[in-house]
C-alpha cells in the first residue's frame, strides 16, 4: 500500500526506471503505467470545483474528495467502485456526478439529498434497483441507467412496493442496445422524466407533499423570467399584473411530472 497525495492507494507500487534484470520488460511497463496512474491521481485532486478521476482504477471515492465543499463535478468513470459511500451527500454543491463503467450494483438514497444534482451517469453497471429518494432530486433532467440490468423484469408502474420498482427507459430493454449517440441522448432525456415521475410516486405522503410544493416554486419561478423577459419592464403597471396573474395560476393543482 502506497501513500499518495495523503491516500493509502493499494496495490500502486512506487515506480522504477528499470525492471530487476535492468531491462525494460513487463515489469517495468507495468510499474510505467502504475505511474501514469498515480500521477493522474494526484493532478485530479488538485481543483477544488472539478475533479476528474476517470480510469484509475479505484475501488472507492478518496478521501480527500470528501474536503471539497465547492465541488461542482466529480468523475470517476472507468474505475472498479463497486460501492458508493452515503457520504456523497457531503459534497452539497455537487452539479454533474459520473460513475459510468464501473462495479456498481446499487444507489444508496442519500444522492436524493443532493438537491443541486443536474447530471448523474450510472450507465454501464450492474445496478439491478433504485431508491426512490432519487425523485427528491429536482434540479436533475439527465439521469442515465442505460446498459444496466434493470429490464431483467418490468413491474407495473402502479406497483405498491417500491422495492420492486424496477424501470428501463421507454419501458423495454432495447434501450440499453441503441448505439447511435443522438439516439442514446433522446432515450435519457425522455426515460429521466419517466423514471423521476415514477419514483416520486412512490415517495411517502409527506415526502411527495414537499416535491409538489418545491416544483409549485420552481415553475412560478420560470414563469416570472418569461415573463420579465417577454414584458417592458418600464411598464411597471402591466408587469405586475401580468405576475399576480401567473401566481393565481400556479395556485391550482400541481403535476409532479416536470
Amino acid at each position: 500500500m502506497t501513500l499518495i497525495g495523503g491516500i493509502e492507494y493499494e496495490g500502486l507500487m512506487p515506480y522504477s526506471s528499470k525492471g530487476s534484470s535492468g531491462v525494460h520488460g513487463p515489469e517495468h511497463r507495468l510499474n510505467s503505467g502504475k505511474a501514469v496512474i498515480s500521477k493522474k491521481l494526484k493532478v485530479g485532486l488538485l481543483d477544488e470545483s472539478v475533479v476528474r478521476l476517470d480510469g484509475c482504477d479505484l475501488g472507492a471515492i478518496p478521501e480527500e474528495v470528501f474536503q471539497k465543499t465547492r465541488l461542482r463535478e466529480l468523475v470517476l468513470s472507468r474505475n472498479r467502485i463497486s460501492l458508493l459511500s452515503p457520504r456523497v451527500v457531503e459534497l452539497r454543491s455537487l452539479q454533474v456526478l459520473r460513475l459510468d463503467r464501473n462495479l456498481l450494483t446499487t444507489v444508496p438514497p442519500e444522492l436524493g439529498k443532493l438537491s443541486g444534482l443536474k447530471h448523474l451517469d450510472l450507465s454501464n453497471n450492474q445496478i439491478n434497483g433504485l431508491p426512490v429518494e432519487l425523485g427528491l432530486c429536482l434540479e436533475l433532467t439527465n439521469l442515465n441507467l442505460l446498459d444496466n440490468p434493470l429490464g431483467e423484469t418490468v413491474p407495473d408502474n402502479n406497483a405498491e412496493d417500491p422495492k420492486t420498482f424496477l424501470l428501463v427507459y421507454l419501458g423495454g430493454t432495447s434501450a440499453a442496445q441503441v448505439n447511435d449517440l443522438s439516439q442514446r441522448e433522446v432515450v435519457v432525456k425522455k426515460g429521466t422524466v419517466r423514471l423521476l415521475a415514477q419514483l416520486r410516486d412512490q415517495l411517502d405522503p409527506e415526502q411527495h407533499g414537499e416535491v409538489v410544493v418545491r416544483i409549485a416554486a420552481q415553475r412560478q419561478q420560470e414563469v416570472r423570467k418569461r415573463l420579465k423577459a417577454l414584458v417592458d419592464v418600464a411598464d411597471a403597471v402591466k408587469l405586475e399584473k401580468a405576475l399576480q396573474a401567473s401566481e393565481k395560476c400556479a395556485g391550482g393543482t400541481v403535476d409532479t411530472v416536470p
